[in-house]
């Protein structure tokens, strides 16, 4: 799941260093003009503007594991649970905030689940599907909200 889980940040996320690729979020004045990666502290614990867009990746354990039809029943294909998220300061822009939300959330949903759309390949896993299972607004507190989208990942 790890190349998995770095190709959904890949296309989602700039690259940290060279500020290159990603899905370029909703547009607006009040937000981080890019979606970007966090590895060393989760998005809640981050302070204020600092948590703008920032997405962290969680898998969350896989869902079932099936047969693959390929006449010896010696390859396996399996579903995993996946949940994006991505931090928001509001700052007194409450209700615009929103709308970015709103915005990113479909924008992301519509974009991950089309498969040519995922960056990179994987040599040990075959990526076949993602399907976008929901998404939920957090409030983590006056200023800052939490967009979680949940995931169902295929792969033999």
């Amino acid at each position: 799941m790890f190349c998995t889980i770095q190709r959904l940040y890949d296309t989602i996320c700039r690259h940290p260093d060279t500020g290159e690729g990603g899905l370029a979020p909703t547009p607006s004045e009040f937000h981080s003009d890019a979606f970007r990666r966090i590895d060393s502290v989760r998005a809640a614990k981050t302070t204020k503007q600092s948590s703008d867009r920032l997405v962290e990746i969680d898998y969350n354990g896989a869902d079932k594991y099936g047969q693959f039809a390929n006449g010896t029943g010696s390859r396996r294909r399996s579903w995993h649970k996946v949940m994006i998220r991505i931090g928001y300061f509001s700052g007194d822009n409450h209700n615009a905030t929103q709308m970015i939300i709103g915005g990113d959330d479909k924008k992301i949903g519509d974009y991950i689940q089309k498969l040519d759309n995922i960056s990179g390949t994987c040599s040990d896993e075959c990526l076949e599907k993602v399907e976008v299972t929901g998404s939920e607004v957090i409030k983590i507190d006056e200023q800052r909200y939490e967009l979680q989208i949940s995931l169902k990942v295929q792969i033999r």
